[in-house]
């Protein structure tokens, strides 16, 4: 049972750690951190719930199988629905910091296209973004947003 509390305790651990690093990176993205705190709140759901059952080896097993897909459920969630959206690039990239970007259409599959998008802050920072599909509309909103103050450089 302590081996499970102590798995429990590590999950809401990753989950607090996970709400901290999108907070403080996509601080501007409501959603993002939406379901950062909705994983949280289901851990320590599971949590509560896991107390009556401890006793159980075979509830406690099904609720820690049951928390780790919810864990890994809102994880994918986030990098399936969150970083492929291109209205959240403006809350992923400030746009008045960039010195120089780079745009490439790589080709990963016979019939699987990727766009990828590099480039450099003013500061030195380094960044690098995977768009599902060849999106010609995150294209033009990068050409829109920095054409005045930086290089843009599109590679087929």
């Amino acid at each position: 049972m302590i081996i499970i509390a102590l798995m429990v305790l590590a999950l809401i651990s990753l989950a607090v750690f996970h709400v901290w690093q999108e907070s403080r990176l996509l601080w501007k993205s409501n959603y993002m951190v939406t379901v950062a705190i909705s994983n949280i709140l289901f851990l320590v759901l599971a949590f509560i719930m896991w107390i009556p059952a401890r006793n159980n080896i075979l509830l406690s097993a099904l609720l820690a199988i049951l928390i780790l897909l919810g864990l890994m459920s809102g994880v994918s969630g986030v990098a399936k629905d969150g970083f492929m959206i291109s209205g959240l690039l403006p809350t992923l990239i400030d746009f008045k910091d960039i010195q120089q970007i780079s745009m490439m259409n790589k080709q990963i599959a016979p019939d699987k296209t990727v766009l990828v998008i590099t480039g450099q802050s003013k500061r030195n920072k380094r960044f690098s973004f995977i768009f599902k599909s060849n999106s010609v509309e995150v294209q033009n909103f990068v050409n829109k947003h920095i054409a005045d103050h930086a290089s843009v450089q599109s590679h087929e």
